[in-house]
Formats: structure tokens, sequence, C-alpha cells
């Protein structure tokens, strides 16, 4: 982390989708963070303990992340896991959730994107395209799960109520997801190869 004592407002954020390592970011994200839950590995859940850090300022204000001054239970062990994952010592992350805490706006916008440009940098050096690959596989399988247990509610309740018209488009709406997920799959081969 950088310990500058200036802080100078950054212009390309992370919230704006034009942080420093926005594309690591994005492909970590789409590809290894669920959509609950921690992510499978040291790196993705990083990534994800600080992202939900800087959602919580950038779409709360902190109002859920920080009590009386310091970041509360939930938000403290994500912030220990990815200030743990940077390898930094006790005083490090001391001062640096006490600046994260402070109140001042420009320095906790400040502090936060050099904290996720500092956990991106790491992991994106760390992950290998093998488990982008596979993070990105389970991810689709997961969606695919989801999306036909949610299916078969649907139209049994349409049947049901025989809504045939809801039918037809519930029905139209997964070959529409269904070619989304197989033009991802093709993505994702083209750039292993």
């Amino acid at each position: 982390m950088e310990k500058s004592k200036t802080t100078t407002p950054i212009k390309n954020l992370y919230w704006t989708e034009k942080g420093k390592f926005q594309k690591t970011y994005n492909r970590i994200w789409e590809s290894l963070i669920p959509a609950s839950g921690e992510a499978g590995n040291s790196d993705a859940e990083a990534v994800r303990c600080v992202g939900r850090i800087y959602y919580d300022w950038f779409n709360n204000g902190f109002c859920n992340a920080v009590e009386g001054g310091m970041f509360s239970s939930y938000y403290g062990e994500m912030y220990d896991k990815a200030t743990r994952y940077l390898n930094m010592g006790v005083t490090a992350r001391l001062e640096l959730e006490e600046k994260l805490c402070s109140g001042n706006d420009d320095e906790i916008e400040y502090f936060l994107e050099l904290f996720m440009d500092d956990v991106l940098e790491k992991a994106g050096d760390n992950i290998t395209d093998e488990e982008y690959l596979l993070g990105s596989f389970h991810k689709i399988n997961s969606s695919i799960k989801n999306m036909s247990s949610l299916l078969e509610e649907s139209i049994y309740a349409d049947l049901y109520a025989e809504d045939y018209r809801r039918i037809r488009y519930c029905t139209k709406s997964i070959i529409q997801d269904a070619q989304a997920i197989q033009r991802r799959v093709e993505e994702l081969t083209k750039e292993k190869k």
C-alpha cells in the first residue's frame, strides 16, 4: 500500500468501471466469485472481500460496514482477510482501517482505490488461465441448475393456472439465456487457446 500523505482524488474509479486493474477485476468477478458465499480460492476471496467493502462505501456511505469509527464484525472479517492476503503487518492494517473509517470522503476513496489496486494486482498475477476457465465453468453450471429449478417451478405454476402465454414467454427467455451461456463458453474456449 502506498504511504502517501496526499489524498489527490483519483479520477479512474472502479465504481465507474475505469479502475487501474478494471479488466482484471471484471474477469475475476465474472469467473471466480459466486453470487453468494465465499470464493473458491484465496485470490478471488480477497477480491470479493475488498469489493464488498468498496461497494458498501460507494453504495451506502459505509452505513453497513463502519460502526463507531471501525469496521463492524462482518466487514471486519472481510477486511482482515484482504489485509492478510496482502501480508500487511498489524500496524499497517490498523493505520489503513483508521484512514478508511476516518469520515473524510476524499481520504476514504483514495485509500479504497489503492487497497483495491493492491489486491487486484496480486490476484491478477496469481490466478492462472485454467483457474479462470474452471471458475467460469462452475458459475455457468450453477446458473443452469438454478434456471432449471426455477423453470420447473414456473411451468408447474403456469400449467396449473393454464397461463400458456407465460409458458411460451419463459421458454423463449430460457432459450435466450442458454444461447448466451453457449456464447460465453465459446469465448472462454477461444481465450484458452
